[in-house]
């Protein structure tokens, strides 16, 4: 029983650093997009 309540938390942990990853991803592109654009007007 113990196990389970560990993996589960575990998992819980690993998916929100996969969104942290995600919306970092996320944001750098739209920074580089923001800057070419600009870059390019």
């Amino acid at each position: 029983m113990h196990n389970k309540v560990a993996n589960i938390s575990m998992d819980e942990t690993v998916q929100k650093s996969c969104w942290g990853i995600t919306l970092w991803a996320v944001i750098g592109l739209a920074t580089v997009i923001l800057m070419a654009y600009l870059f390019s007007v």
